[in-house]
């Protein structure tokens, strides 16, 4: 087929004035093309298995909140803090078009640990739901158990002996309550978890007092091993918890103390730090480093705070 030069310049000016007219979606389309390359490349950088767990203590003020992120991106919260700060904390720490947590703990039903964990259940999927059992009657408990009963997430009884595995000879165990627990005060009731990584532990003590800590000397659960551990202190550094044995058979490398920068309990207590400090342990309080980000390879322990 021959065509002809005017029908060659017709054509040339019909594709010029196609593209003159078009340029603006054409724009659209690339710039949408990039974004969306770069959110598919973020995420797969983001879902990048570097065999490492991660633990973030979230400065989360005068409550609890620790996120952890195991090598296969399971996805564990340990108590949800005060108020609506969780998922603000969470920023930084979670992928930001992640939307579901693979399994949230309540240690104890005090606001201070349960309120973030309302706004989280409406507007995440939750997998697994644990609880200690201690009785809780207040407006933000049954906020919280009406919004898991709502959307069928599984509600258990966190009981000793269980253990969570989160794959890669990682695991997270519960070593208290061993018991019903509903008759006893939530302090007394308080969850408390290790998670244990090879060579690495990590202990979340909640709000369990110092009788709880030397139950747990009793059972043999404590210093086993040679470890390197990270030692949440109980109730955000109060002298009723972290008893100078248990420290001393615990040894462990790192404390965290989650509490609010001037909070009227003043936490945490000069008794608690003094224990700490006898023994050597390096102290990190989120209201003076924000978000603590701990890393495990299963052989060692490293902080970026």
């Amino acid at each position: 087929m021959i065509i002809s030069t005017s029908s060659f310049l017709s054509l040339l000016r019909f594709k010029s004035i196609f593209l003159s007219k078009n340029r603006k979606y054409l724009i659209s389309a690339t710039i949408l093309l990039i974004v969306s390359l770069i959110f598919f490349a973020y995420g797969a950088f983001r879902e990048y298995d570097d065999g490492n767990l991660k633990v973030v203590y979230l400065d989360i003020g005068q409550g609890d909140a620790t996120y952890i992120e195991s090598p296969n991106h399971t996805s564990v919260l340990i108590d949800g803090g005060p108020e609506n700060k969780l998922l603000r904390q969470m920023t930084g720490s979670v992928p930001f078009y992640k939307k579901d947590i693979d399994i949230i703990i309540l240690t104890n039903p005090d606001t201070d640990h349960l309120s973030g964990f309302i706004e989280l259940c409406e507007r995440y999927h939750i997998g697994l739901f644990f609880e200690p059992g201690t009785l809780a009657s207040s407006t933000a408990y049954k906020s919280l158990k009406k919004c898991l009963l709502e959307k069928k997430v599984p509600i258990i009884l966190a009981r000793r002996g269980m253990k969570i595995d989160l794959g890669k000879e990682l695991g997270l165990e519960f070593l208290f309550p061993d018991r019903d627990v509903s008759s006893l005060k939530k302090n007394d009731g308080s969850i408390v978890a290790r998670l244990r990584y090879g060579n690495t532990e990590f202990y979340f003590m909640g709000d369990a007092p110092k009788k709880i800590e030397r139950f747990l000397i009793n059972l043999g659960d404590i210093g086993t091993s040679t470890m390197m551990r990270v030692l949440k202190a109980g109730h955000h550094g109060s002298n009723t918890s972290t008893d100078k044995s248990f420290v001393s058979l615990l040894r462990p490398n790192f404390a965290i103390i989650s509490a609010g920068l001037n909070n009227r309990y003043h936490h945490p207590h000069k008794e608690t730090l003094d224990t700490l400090n006898s023994q050597n342990i390096t102290i990190l309080k989120t209201f003076e480093e924000g978000n603590i980000s701990f890393y495990s390879n299963s052989q060692t322990i490293w902080s970026t705070k």
